[in-house]
């Protein structure tokens, strides 16, 4: 189990990977329609054994185009293959399992994950990106996890459809209902799906934005319509002016909570 004193660093892969010790890690990532989903298993495939990698591919129950979903995955598992790993290496889950099928899936069982773990969450859903960081966290036979990211080149216009009403991440959900919140803290991102519906269900004494600077001109502009959409949904919470935070800088995100 990693100590919650432990170090948390943060910045460039190349930066970071020759201070740490030489050890054997171990790789989860998610192959997905975006290109960037393999960027860091074509950096750990150089540096480690490529047996020690999984990969788990999610299916959403209503996928936006069946013929492109079928013709992506092909090439991203062509991808992977080709480049040394293997189908034994890679496995399928739900976009709405259980946590306990979706880590079965991904063939990790508590208390006898990794003891070196190599995190991408590039690609992975919120959904359970949060919760495996978590998962790991807790494990007591885990003694160091890096998570990776990899910064796509541009955004889709349009960020999810057919979107559900927000609930509770598995793995967080509270024991009490609450009705009412003294803060709400929300990063601000492209696009508020469901924010309006999540606070209107909490009585929000005030509002704390961490937005993401500095950015470009495209994503400081999609991030501003993102403000002024929350705005309209405060219902009478106070708001705060945004935290300007470095959105890859974890330490500067943690610290500003």
């Amino acid at each position: 189990m990693i100590s919650s004193a432990a170090a948390r660093p943060s910045g460039q892969l190349s930066w970071l990977w020759p201070k740490l010790p030489r050890l054997d890690w171990s790789l989860i990532g998610c192959l997905a329609f975006e290109e960037r989903c393999t960027a860091t298993w074509n950096w750990f495939r150089r540096e480690h054994d490529p047996a020690r990698a999984n990969f788990v591919w999610i299916n959403d129950e209503i996928p936006f185009s069946r013929a492109d979903l079928s013709s992506v995955k092909g090439r991203r598992i062509r991808e992977f293959t080709s480049t040394g790993g293997k189908n034994s290496q890679l496995t399928e889950s739900a976009l709405l399992a259980t946590p306990d099928t979706f880590l079965a899936d991904l063939k990790i069982t508590r208390g006898s994950s990794p003891q070196n773990v190599i995190l991408d969450i590039s690609s992975f859903p919120k959904r359970y990106f949060f919760f495996l960081v978590r998962s790991l966290l807790a494990d007591s036979t885990n003694q160091n996890l890096i998570v990776t990211y990899s910064v796509p080149a541009t955004h889709a216009a349009t960020m999810a459809e057919n979107p559900q009403s927000a609930l509770e991440l598995p793995g967080f959900s509270v024991r009490t209902p609450m009705s009412a919140v003294d803060v709400a803290v929300i990063g601000v991102g492209y696009e508020p799906v469901g924010l309006d519906d999540l606070l209107s269900r909490f009585d929000v004494g005030s509002i704390r934005m961490l937005l993401p600077f500095p950015a470009g001109p495209s994503s400081h502009r999609r991030n501003l319509e993102f403000v002024s959409e929350l705005r309209k949904s405060a219902r009478g919470s106070r708001i705060a002016e945004p935290d300007r935070i470095d959105p890859f800088d974890t330490s500067h995100c943690f610290d500003a909570l």
